[in-house]
């Protein structure tokens, strides 16, 4: 029987040819390019965001601080009404992958 130490090579050439393959198939195969779509009156709804300063992170809306006012009758309201969303704010400047 062949104990796992035998087969750390092939292993981890493996594990780095994986990596390299799916790393080109994920930059050349537009895979994903239909995931995310522009809002319509982009540029009002920045400068809506941006005048509320709020700092980087993950909002959601509406928003509820417990379960309790989840399940009031304004909080239904708000997501009848809707819009119902995620949005995550960045530090402004250029992008990083890092």
């Amino acid at each position: 029987m062949a104990f796992l130490i035998d087969f750390w090579l092939p292993i981890l050439l493996s594990a780095v040819g994986v990596f390299i393959a799916s790393s080109i198939m994920h930059m050349v195969i537009p895979m994903h390019c239909a995931d995310h779509k522009g809002l319509s009156g982009e540029e009002e709804i920045m400068d809506a965001i941006r005048s509320q300063k709020n700092a980087p992170g993950t909002y959601v809306f509406p928003f509820a601080k417990d379960m309790k006012e989840y399940g009031s009758d304004a909080m239904i309201e708000k997501f009848q009404r809707g819009p119902v969303g995620m949005i995550t704010l960045r530090p402004t400047g250029s992008l990083n992958m890092g």
